[in-house]
This record gives structure tokens, C-alpha cells and sequence, in this order.
């Protein structure tokens, strides 16, 4: 995976707040495969809670000196 994806995922998802396929998607405008293989390596890193919610997705833990 693109280091420059995952480091504007994480951007994206500190704005936001959650982290999800769809907003990755349309954000990034890439497509469903690569948006979720974003997000498992940002559960990976613990950037986010493993705990899925169906209104916004996960939601970050990560603080923003960790991007």
C-alpha cells in the first residue's frame, strides 16, 4: 500500500473524526478494494477503534502528531 494514501487517509480521518470505506472512497476517489485495505491498516496501527458503528464508522483515537 501507497505510504502517500495512507498518510492523507489519516489526515482525512482526524478531520472527520471516524474512519470509514465510503469517505476514504469518495475522498480520495479511489476504489471500495483500496479504501478498505486503508482502513485495516489503520486498524492495524491502532489508529482508530476496533468497535464499528453503522452512523460514522471508527472512530479515531489517534492524536495528530501521529500521522
Amino acid at each position: 500500500m501507497n505510504t502517500e494514501n495512507i498518510n492523507r487517509a489519516k489526515k482525512l480521518s482526524l478531520i472527520s473524526g471516524y474512519v470509514s470505506i465510503s469517505i476514504i472512497q469518495r475522498q480520495l476517489l479511489i476504489g471500495y478494494n483500496e479504501a478498505k485495505q486503508l482502513v485495516e491498516i489503520l486498524l492495524q496501527q491502532n489508529f482508530c477503534e476496533q468497535n464499528y458503528t453503522r452512523e460514522h464508522g471508527y472512530k479515531v483515537i489517534a492524536h495528530k502528531d501521529n500521522t
